[in-house]
């Protein structure tokens, strides 16, 4: 279990071991009926900035301060820039 020390309040995490070490950035946690959902963006640690990668993981929560990390990101790196002009053009 790890503390996100970016929230405005505590909140902890946990999740596969892989993401013990991440920084945890940009908590956001909602009420959905009796239970609590959260998004956190994860970036890996590592000396060399290009590994630094954003994912956002989604979670689970009975009660809004300990959340379970889905096992796979919500959002994850992936889509090439190239990828991302030819939609603009094609929307255009």
């Amino acid at each position: 279990m790890i503390r996100c020390e970016s929230a405005s309040e505590e909140i902890f995490v946990v999740g596969e071991p892989s993401v013990h070490d991440d920084y945890m950035l940009s908590p956001y946690v909602v009420r959905d009926g009796t239970s609590f959902r959260c998004l956190i963006r994860l970036v890996k640690r590592d000396d060399d900035a290009s590994k630094k990668i954003s994912r956002i993981y989604g979670g689970r929560s009975a009660d809004g301060i300990t959340f379970v990390l889905d096992d796979t990101p919500i959002i994850a790196p992936g889509l090439r820039m190239k990828t991302l002009r030819d939609a603009k053009t094609r929307r255009s």
